[in-house]
């Protein structure tokens, strides 16, 4: 990811020169600064994630502060706010220097916006939401609401259909997510070999929840 983003980071500067009345290009490069920051932080290097977080942060900021119709602007900031609300306090101390809202709440915030109003956003913002909404901080009627979204505009996604089926499990919707599940088992046959290596503990831990939640605990 750094390597493409080495790449596709000068284009977008170029073409911030360019054409600076067009705010895409723009909120581009901030996504690009943001996407270089989440790559620290997949790899928990939290004060080297702050360079290119205030990059995209400054810049997606300036968009969303200047075009408010461009919605999508708010899940790059969101996404940043997000997680270094999750760190130290050292962290967040730094984070408020650059001007960022260090909680959980504003974050959760920015990325509802891009989730229900963003052009092109919205996909990955209701995934970030979903796996928020079922793990980190539950609220399993909103992980529903955006989960079912995802699996009925991606019926072959199998990630989004997972959600959706813990998101029902979670809900009570036992029939459904019965349902669910047994469409999951065969459309499980027909990933690749990675997707099936990264989702199989997933899925095997759906079926699990669902027999817990029948009280049939040997075959969960």
């Amino acid at each position: 990811l750094n390597r493409d983003l080495d790449i596709v980071t000068p284009l977008y500067e170029d073409l911030v020169e360019k054409y600076p009345e067009n705010p895409l290009y723009q909120l581009y490069l901030g996504s690009a600064e943001g996407l270089r920051a989440r790559v620290y932080l997949g790899q928990k290097k939290w004060f080297k994630t702050l360079i290119p977080a205030y990059k995209g942060f400054k810049t997606t900021k300036y968009v969303a502060d200047n075009y408010p119709e461009i919605k999508d602007a708010m899940l790059p900031m969101g996404v940043v706010e997000y997680y270094v609300a999750l760190r130290s306090s050292i962290l967040k101390w730094a984070a408020s220097l650059f001007g960022l809202e260090t909680t959980k709440e504003a974050g959760l915030a920015k990325m509802e916006i891009a989730a229900n109003y963003g052009n092109f956003a919205w996909i990955e913002a209701r995934s970030l939401l979903s796996f928020i909404y079922l793990w980190e901080a539950p609220n399993i009627e909103k992980a529903l609401k955006h989960s079912t979204i995802l699996a009925e505009k991606f019926p072959k996604n199998f990630y989004f259909k997972l959600m959706y089926a813990e998101s029902l499990i979670k809900t009570g919707n036992d029939v459904e997510a019965l349902k669910q599940l047994n469409q999951l088992e065969q459309d499980f046959f027909d990933l690749t070999p990675t997707q099936k290596f990264n989702l199989k503990s997933y899925f095997d831990y759906e079926w699990a929840l669902y027999w817990f939640e029948q009280n049939q605990f040997d075959k969960a």
